[in-house]
């Protein structure tokens, strides 16, 4: 639990993404990138504690397996969002539009 908010609230990359998504969609948007990144640590973390890390470090199969799992996911992501298309955002506040 200590390295999980010791990644987390170290500055870096991370701070960069919740601040920029937070710049540009609010807090809410914002508070769910923060939840997502500790949920990812803490689960990240939890796994190499219980001995994942080192089944996989002791497998070539079940690493490579990983691999070709993530990879697919990653063109699942990149396909939606190319099949998306151009996404258009409105302010309710100020009702201004901006497209994306």
């Amino acid at each position: 639990m200590v390295a999980c908010l010791a990644v987390n609230l170290s500055p870096g990359p991370s701070v960069l993404l919740v601040t920029s998504i937070s710049a540009a969609h609010g807090f809410k948007a914002g508070l769910f990138a923060v939840l997502g990144m500790t949920t990812g640590a803490f689960l990240h973390i939890l796994l190499a504690a219980s001995g994942v890390a080192a089944l996989l470090a002791t497998s070539e199969f079940a690493y490579t397996t990983i691999q070709y799992l993530g990879a697919a996911y990653l063109i699942y992501l990149g396909i939606g969002l190319l099949r998306g298309g151009r996404q258009t955002v409105t302010n309710t506040d100020d009702k201004t539009e901006v497209n994306g």
